[in-house]
Formats: C-alpha cells, sequence, structure tokens
C-alpha cells in the first residue's frame, strides 16, 4: 500500500509563511495581536494595491509590511524602495534628498495607513488611535 502525498495548497502555504515571519518579527495590529493576512490584504485593498509612500505598484510583487521597530505595530504596505530605504533614511537622519518624497514619508508617518484603517472601517470608529 502505497502512501499518499498530502497536497499542500500554495496560497495557503504562503499565507502561513507569511504570518510567521510577522509573528517572529514582532508585528502586531492595533489591539497588540500578531499581525493576519486579512488585515494585510484588507490594508492593501484601502491602499489601491500601491506603496503608501511613492504610490507605486511595487516592482517586486507583494507589497511589504512596515512597522514601527520600537512598538512593533504595524504601519501599512511600502515598495521595497521605500521600505527599505527612504523610511530607514528618514528615520535615522530627519531628512530625506528629495524634498516632495520627504513630505510624503512625513506624512505616512504621521498618519499611516492601518491607523486610518483602524479607526474608521467603512467610516465607523472602531478603535482608538494608539501612537
Amino acid at each position: 500500500m502505497k502512501h499518499e502525498r498530502r497536497k499542500i495548497d500554495p496560497i495557503a502555504a504562503k499565507i502561513k509563511k507569511a504570518e510567521r515571519r510577522w509573528l517572529f518579527a514582532g508585528i502586531k495590529d492595533i489591539s497588540g495581536k500578531p499581525l493576519t493576512w486579512n488585515t494585510y490584504e484588507e490594508v492593501k485593498r484601502l491602499q489601491d494595491n500601491k506603496c503608501a509612500i511613492c504610490e507605486r505598484n511595487s516592482l517586486w510583487g507583494e507589497l511589504q509590511v512596515d512597522h514601527d521597530h520600537r512598538t512593533g505595530l504595524f504601519r501599512g504596505l511600502l515598495c521595497v524602495d521605500c521600505n527599505h530605504y527612504a523610511v530607514g533614511t528618514f528615520e535615522r537622519t530627519g531628512k530625506y534628498k528629495d524634498r516632495k518624497m520627504e513630505d510624503a514619508i512625513r506624512e505616512y508617518l504621521d498618519n499611516p495607513p492601518y491607523r486610518k484603517y483602524c479607526v474608521y472601517k467603512e467610516g465607523v470608529p472602531i478603535a482608538e488611535v494608539v501612537r
């Protein structure tokens, strides 16, 4: 009798891997719970599948989860360039080489998309803003 291999749903595996990565990185939602795939998808929809800073579609596929490294709170979804370079540079130095991008980064950090999503989901206040 042959053992049948268990078929793994590739989408379910991708979701599980992402949630595990966010859990180990300490990324949490506004209630302090680990970030979920459903929240990721909702914020991606809220951001119209674009980077929250430069408003481009991600060149590398999925938008990346950005979070505050001090608190672990999820802020929004960014492209690779904005997540790894622009926000990091601005947080370290307080400035960025391009004034327009600097203003966009400042606006993003002051009013992250996820905070807007949490406070006004479908126009109804559902949580207090956490800073």
